[in-house]
């Protein structure tokens, strides 16, 4: 996973400065229709069955916002985070550049937080597997990710284009799903929402990935 983190930084060489703080890609190529098809399968997975009884995350946000519109935010923004990255992602296939970035970090920023905290909880507690090795990844990923986007105001190169920040919310997607789906060696089963959800997200990095200058 940590290189993965390593892999995703390098992928952001597409900048140019405008002589301001808001720096824009370098004629970054106009996302494909299907990386929208990709983020609505990603966001639509919140109404398939997520838990063994048949419960989905909508019926969760559901009962969470029953019990209070604090809960029910947190849920969303929170637990919910990678859903929301793939309705950004759909929403930012219409945006400009500099807009959809910045539409697509936001629930980015969210899931590395909620990632960090979750994590902490489940390693204090015990029982669950690899979740040492979990919250290293989500320590190390927040900082690179944090270190990237400074790197925005500390140079001239601009900052992390759209396709960086797509390729670098899949990839922390990806890596919450297969540690969730490896939770089954001990005893916690999930329904084929996660199924969908995963493949969704491979094929988001897929068909955004960097392609060669012509």
């Amino acid at each position: 996973m940590l290189q993965e983190v390593s892999n995703a930084s390098d992928e952001h060489s597409d900048y140019a400065d405008d002589g301001d703080e808001a720096s824009v890609p370098r004629s970054e190529a106009r996302l494909p229709g299907s990386a929208a098809v990709c983020g609505l399968a990603l966001a639509g997975a919140v109404f398939l069955p997520l838990l063994p009884d048949g419960t989905t995350f909508f019926d969760l946000v559901v009962a969470a916002f029953s019990r209070g519109l604090l809960e029910g935010l947190l849920t969303v923004v929170g637990l919910g985070s990678p859903f929301v990255f793939g309705l950004a992602v759909a929403l930012a296939v219409w945006l400009p550049s500099l807009v959809a970035a910045r539409v697509v970090r936001l629930p980015i920023a969210l899931l590395h937080s909620q990632l960090i905290v979750v994590m902490w909880t489940v390693w204090s507690a015990g029982g669950a597997i690899a979740a040492l090795p979990m919250l290293g990844f989500s320590v190390a990923s927040a900082v690179a990710f944090s270190v990237q986007l400074a790197a925005r105001r500390a140079s001239s190169s601009g900052g992390p284009s759209l396709r960086w920040h797509i390729q670098w919310g899949a990839m922390m997607v990806v890596a919450i799903i297969v540690w969730v789906r490896l939770q089954m060696f001990a005893g916690f089963h999930f329904r084929w929402a996660l199924t969908l959800a995963l493949a969704a997200t491979v094929l988001l990095r897929y068909v955004t990935r960097s392609r060669p200058a012509s």
